[in-house]
């Protein structure tokens, strides 16, 4: 399906019914009426209009938030960039999305040629596509309309623009000199409709616009224009994205067990990507040792990418059973205000049902490791240290945030209050930071259901529960790290100078599991506030940095920003 198809299928889906053609859009529509006055005029703006909206295309969903915004807001979008310029995702796209990644190399993708590069050298400005100069800035923008799916779907997209570019330059020659110029990837802006929008609310954007201009403190009234300026001159920066992998424990003993043997009887220890070992060091992990890109590929096993938030337990359970009814209600949840309605509901319903984690996830292994060479993390097991952290008892949500907006606006982690907490008489001596969206750093964090997170909407306490700002973690559903070695029946090794304390908690932490071993296991899982599984077997959960070229994204909320990020590895594989 070429360009041309996706432009044909946008004028199919009726979103613009005039015999004028989608790309006249509404300002030609006054000049042809008198105002302004005349083809010339009419011709002048329309030059005008796309000198300002060079290397911009713009994407929108319109199956996002409520139904007949997106073909009002589609309608806007068209008089902006023209009719070639704006895209509307469906099933085809969605199943094929070549046509897409097409539109984004053409419109998005600016190459600077090396008149432009020695221009800027002789500003004075450092010409590199990894920093937030004036070169940068002058990158081009895709403008996605729609919810957090559609904005985490289209960062997937323009990862694999990024590496069609690249084999055009040549494997592993990033930024060098091509026929065509240095190619400089575009930046994300968004205008968010969807249900959530925690992504836009983080980055400065708002909540979600609406046909009555409530859409943050950018619309003024209902000018959609307004907001589409504002958004494609904002700063632009490198986004911060994870992903989730979740290993049934069958699955772990049974490659621990291959380990085991080898070839010639001896443990064969996996490599990472960056080829270190991938094992996780200090306490009962530390001779645990999983291939976790060995595992990509096991059919038992998942992978999720996500960019705002997981979270395990309450949260979770309401995201299920809210999105089961909508979809079962679809006319009644075409208003915002009746979804919410319906999610405040099941949230009273799961302060009955739900249960303390403690039975099945009683602490967390958190990464002290920091960023390696080239920026990347560094992998548990070269150098960084895995240390064990109950969860607070009474927890029934574990978090994890890479954003400062939770499930639709609750701003969770106070780094102004409250301490991490630690279990006993050890303390972290960990100092807390605010949410940066750029810093390689999730916020672990727990609350301990319905009391505690109204309080948290009312930005009333001390928020969350803080566990750890980090960028590797693993928790274990209904097992311990013991149980993968129970397929030979042995104990891992004692660790010389092992502490005492880190065998107690495991001890205290497999006395729990024996406890619920009777009951079934049920943990409900959302991302990015999407219901995405319940866990019902032992499990373990890994979370860490999805290991690809971030993606650069447009933001007003200077807060969220770290003034000096870790700069891009120029290697490193995605999971």
């Amino acid at each position: 399906m070429s360009l041309s198809n996706v432009v044909a299928n946008n004028t199919m889906m009726g979103v613009h019914k005039n015999n004028s053609g989608i790309g006249n859009g509404n300002k030609s529509q006054d000049n042809d009426t008198g105002k302004g006055g005349g083809d010339t005029d009419n011709n002048a703006e329309t030059t005008e209009q796309k000198t300002h909206y060079q290397y911009v295309l713009a994407i929108v969903n319109p199956l996002a938030g409520e139904t007949g915004t997106s073909g009002y807001i589609t309608e806007n979008l068209v008089s902006f960039f023209g009719e070639e310029r704006v895209v509307l995702l469906n099933k085809d796209l969605f199943a094929d999305p070549a046509p897409l990644h097409e539109a984004i190399r053409k419109y998005a993708v600016r190459y600077m040629s090396d008149e432009e590069e020695e221009e800027e050298e002789t500003k004075g400005t450092e010409v590199d596509v990894r920093l937030p100069t004036d070169a940068v800035d002058d990158r081009g923008t895709v403008f996605v309309s729609g919810g957090d799916g559609t904005v985490s779907y289209i960062m997937d997209q323009m990862d694999a623009v990024r590496e069609i570019v690249e084999k055009e330059v040549g494997n592993n020659a990033r930024g060098e000199a091509t026929p065509r110029g240095k190619p400089i990837f575009p930046a994300l802006a968004v205008l968010a409709f969807g249900t959530g929008n925690d992504f836009s609310n983080c980055v400065g954007f708002g909540r979600g616009y609406s046909r009555g201009g409530k859409c943050g403190p950018l619309c003024k009234e209902d000018l959609i224009e307004h907001y589409v300026q504002k958004a494609l001159t904002a700063r632009s920066t490198p986004f911060d994205r994870w992903v989730m992998q979740v290993v049934p424990m069958s699955v772990a003993c049974r490659q621990n067990e291959r380990a085991q043997q080898g070839d010639g009887g001896e443990e064969e220890e996996p490599q990472s990507p960056d080829g270190q070992k991938s094992s996780v060091t200090q306490g009962g992990l530390h001779d645990l040792f999983i291939d976790w890109d060995a595992l990509t590929d096991d059919p038992d096993c998942k992978i999720y990418r996500f960019i705002n938030y997981v979270s395990v337990g309450f949260d979770a359970y309401v995201t299920h059973r809210f999105s089961t009814f909508r979809k079962n209600n679809p006319k009644f949840c075409s208003k915002r205000w009746r979804n919410k309605a319906v999610y405040c509901c099941f949230s009273f319903r799961a302060a009955v049902s739900c249960s303390p984690l403690k039975g099945c996830v009683p602490s967390v292994w958190v990464s002290e490791s920091t960023c390696g060479e080239g920026g990347y993390v560094s992998p548990a097991g070269s150098g960084s240290h895995m240390t064990n952290v109950q969860l607070p008892s009474g927890s029934k949500t574990l978090m994890l945030t890479n954003v400062t907006s939770y499930a639709a606006g609750t701003k969770p982690w106070n780094a102004g209050s409250g301490k991490l907490y630690r279990k006993g008489s050890s303390k972290s001596t960990a100092s807390i930071t605010p949410v940066c969206v750029n810093d390689r750093k999730l916020e672990v964090q727990t609350h301990s259901g319905l009391i505690h997170m109204g309080m948290m909407q009312m930005n009333a306490g001390k928020g969350a529960n803080k566990i750890s700002q980090t960028n590797d973690v693993i928790f274990f559903v209904s097992c311990c790290p013991e149980d993968i070695y129970k397929g030979k029946h042995q104990q891992p090794p004692a660790r010389e100078g092992e502490g005492k304390q880190s065998k107690m908690n495991l001890e205290g932490a497999a006395n729990n599991l024996k406890k619920e071993s009777k009951e079934s296991v049920s943990l409900y899982v959302q991302l990015d506030g999407e219901p995405i599984m319940i866990i019902t077997t032992p499990s373990i959960v890994r979370i860490r940095e999805l290991r690809t070229p971030r993606v650069y994204v447009r933001c007003l909320n200077e807060d969220v920003l770290l003034e000096s990020p870790s700069e891009e590895g120029t290697e490193g594989e995605g999971a």
